[in-house]
């Protein structure tokens, strides 16, 4: 009874990290609002970027690649959500104590006007 009772609590909670990709991130920082719109540039009413980054020891991002933007192939919206990146923190550790360096960061990014 009791090792059906563990099953079942292993499977009824969300992990954390499939395959070494962070799902559930724990923002310790974010960009604040004044970056969030890059001054003096026309910008798409819409438009989104989605990034995979490596997750540093300190909860910072690097090496973050583009791997989804819109409008497709928009320099200023790749760019940009590139640029932001540094500003996003991860909580150094995840809900179970594990750290995160060394593990990937799925950002994603809206603007809508």
């Amino acid at each position: 009874m009791l090792m059906i009772a563990l099953a079942l609590a292993a499977v009824l909670q969300t992990p954390e990290v499939v395959d070494g990709v962070i799902v559930s991130p724990r923002w310790a920082a974010t960009a604040p609002p004044e970056a969030l719109i890059p001054v003096g540039t026309e910008w798409p009413g819409r438009a989104d970027a989605e990034l995979l980054c490596s997750v540093l020891a300190d909860g910072g991002l690097r090496d973050c690649q583009v791997e989804h933007s819109y409008p497709q192939g928009d320099e200023r919206v790749t760019a940009h959500a590139v640029h932001l990146s540094q500003f996003f923190r991860l909580q150094p550790r995840l809900a179970n104590g594990r750290s995160v360096a060394g593990l990937k960061v799925r950002l994603s990014l809206r603007w809508e006007s």
